[in-house]
């Protein structure tokens, strides 16, 4: 677990902003001054969607992740391993193009509707 952490803290902090950022707006959307102006209150109520929606998408990727090593263990034991690093380099850039824009476009889809969700 510490060496998830140590390679992966740019995205530790990231979820630890995002649900600080989360709770901070939530504790806003209550306080007195805020609820009685209509601009602020619309402000806080769409950044408080869109970090809930960042929250969602966020879990649907964790819980993506997951799956993948419960459903289908062969597969994710080649991605964590150094072979699909190695295929990976082998691949021609055409090859690393498309399976780039097809995984953003998947990602898309799924942030649009956690967002949409939210």
């Amino acid at each position: 677990m510490i060496k998830l952490i140590q390679s992966n803290w740019r995205e530790v902090i990231a979820v630890i902003v995002t649900i600080a950022l989360l709770i901070i707006g939530l504790i806003s959307l209550g306080n007195a001054n805020i609820a009685a102006s209509s601009a602020a209150s619309t402000a806080v109520s769409v950044g408080v969607s869109l970090l809930g929606g960042i929250c969602h998408f966020g879990v649907a990727l964790a819980l993506a992740w997951f799956a993948l090593a419960v459903t289908f263990p062969e597969a994710n034991r080649f991605i964590l391993s150094i072979r699909f690093d190695n295929w990976w380099s082998h691949l021609n850039d055409d090859g690393k193009a498309r399976i780039s824009l097809i995984t953003v476009a998947v990602l898309v889809l799924v942030a649009a509707l956690c967002l949409a969700s939210a």
